[in-house]
């Protein structure tokens, strides 16, 4: 039956919807912005336990990098490196071939073999463990793309979880750096980290919250940064430790007319206080000031309030003061919130308060709740030496009646301090 041109003209506009969805669906994911930030979305967090666009497909599993990631891979788009005896990862290629330096699989972190795993306790970990041909040295780099149409970025934060399993007897290095051309890149020092020469603990252990912002630049739309990781023995002799990377938080700040000219952020120990101070240079439509308080530097709570200037031209000074925080690690910053509403965040301040008594651990046995002094990262590990119970211990109940009945060993972390207790669960 012919159709006149009235009847074909609805066939042809369906014909050609179902075409175009089509193709966009066939679209690879390779062609996503990798790591992508905007002036809408300035932030992200890449935690390897769920899909990050343009970073990494589902929950990390170690089998590999490809620039169209199946689930457990990583987005080559993203991610590069060198220094494996495989060869070099470069931007958008693909290593998925199994039992290779890039695709170790999943495991609890006691490995020897060098190259890539998914280190998988309680949550997943880039973890790295470095050979005598693998990552000495070597480097592992991060692409982030400025996504934003319009907008220019012009710092930029960066914090990451470091772990470590300090099983062996030589010393290795975990630097960090940046580059805006992915050729001359500027070494951060305050967040390089060298392993001890002695061996120490045999389970992967958090050895703290490391972070920084990047400052004066210049990042056009379209355009990217580049945050590396750089290994290489250090000391001693024998095989290596496992390095692990985990919760990498990225917060852009972008190029435009900032609410306060902030000239001074500071935190500091004063007896068992912290003290914090800023002093900014001019202020617009400031209503105030929101401080921030973290154990962790990824996880952030409110405070305490502070007023601000509104409107002015000239130097403002603000104190304020978070009481008796307890001993450990205390990470703050300053949320400045305009009349209408908008806000936007300071850098990262870092103050460490050590413990002047030996913790309390009670009741030992223990049957339901285990009470632990304030202020340090717990791990408990059973019979077998493996980690079962992880947490940051704040003067509050830990609930242990799930684990099984028996000996436990009870790791009280402290920045460098480690203190071990045995435990028993009835």
């Amino acid at each position: 039956m012919k159709m006149n041109q009235q009847q074909m003209l609805p066939r042809l506009l369906q014909f050609l919807m179902v075409a175009l969805a089509t193709v966009l669906m066939g679209l690879p994911a390779g062609l996503q912005a990798q790591a992508p930030l905007t002036a809408a979305a300035p932030n992200l967090t890449i935690n390897f336990d769920a899909t990050v666009s343009g970073v990494n497909n589902g929950a990390f599993a170690g089998t590999g990098f490809q620039a169209s990631p199946t689930s457990g891979q990583l987005d080559s788009d993203a991610w590069a490196s060198t220094g494996m005896d495989e060869g070099s990862l470069t931007f958008g290629g693909t290593i998925t071939t199994a039992s290779t330096d890039y695709t170790r699989g999943t495991t609890t972190a006691a490995v020897t073999t060098g190259g890539f795993y998914c280190f998988n306790i309680g949550s997943r970990r880039l973890g790295i463990q470095p050979g005598t041909n693998d990552f000495t040295p070597g480097t592992l780099t991060l692409r982030i793309q400025n996504n934003d149409p319009t907008e220019t970025i012009d710092s930029l934060e960066v914090s990451y979880d470091l772990y470590i399993r300090n099983d062996q007897a030589r010393s290795n290095s975990f630097n960090f750096s940046y580059s805006t051309d992915n050729l001359s890149y500027t070494a951060v020092g305050a967040l390089n980290y060298t392993s001890p020469a002695a061996a120490g603990v045999t389970s992967l252990v958090l050895v703290g919250t490391r972070n920084t912002t990047i400052t004066g630049l210049d990042i056009a739309p379209g355009e990217f940064i580049y945050i590396r990781w750089t290994g290489d023995d250090v000391g001693g002799s024998g095989s290596r430790d496992e390095f692990a990377l985990d919760n990498i938080y990225l917060e852009a700040s972008y190029g435009i007319i900032l609410p306060i000219t902030l000239t001074t952020f500071t935190a500091t120990a004063q007896g068992s206080d912290a003290q914090l101070h800023w002093e900014t240079a001019t202020e617009i439509n400031n209503s105030f000031f929101n401080v921030l308080h973290s154990r962790d530097g990824a996880q952030w709570s409110a405070i305490g309030q502070v007023s601000g200037a509104g409107t002015s031209l000239i130097a403002h000074s603000y104190d304020f003061v978070h009481p008796s925080p307890g001993a450990g690690n205390h990470y703050y910053r300053l949320q400045q919130v305009d009349f209408n509403g908008q806000s936007s965040n300071s850098a990262i301040e870092f103050v460490r308060f050590d413990a002047t008594d030996a913790p309390e651990i009670y009741p030992n046995p223990v049957m339901d709740q285990l009470f632990v002094t304030a202020g340090y990262d717990m791990q408990l590990m059973d019979a077998g030496g493996r980690m079962v119970f992880s947490t940051f211990t704040n003067g509050n109940p830990i609930d242990v009646s799930a684990l099984p009945a028996g000996l436990y060993t009870l790791r009280l972390m402290q920045g460098a301090t480690l203190r071990i207790e045995q435990l028993i669960k009835l």
